[in-house]
């Protein structure tokens, strides 16, 4: 396998659980935003 080196660069929220498959996709959408 290959080696890879990963940086947090900041905190986006705590753990959380979600009602359903669409208010998961919504806030993967969110963080990508918020990361960048």
């Amino acid at each position: 396998g290959r080696k890879m080196i990963v940086t947090v660069k900041k905190f986006l929220r705590e753990e959380k659980k979600f009602n359903g498959l669409d208010a998961l996709k919504a806030q993967l959408a969110k963080d990508r935003e918020d990361a960048n």
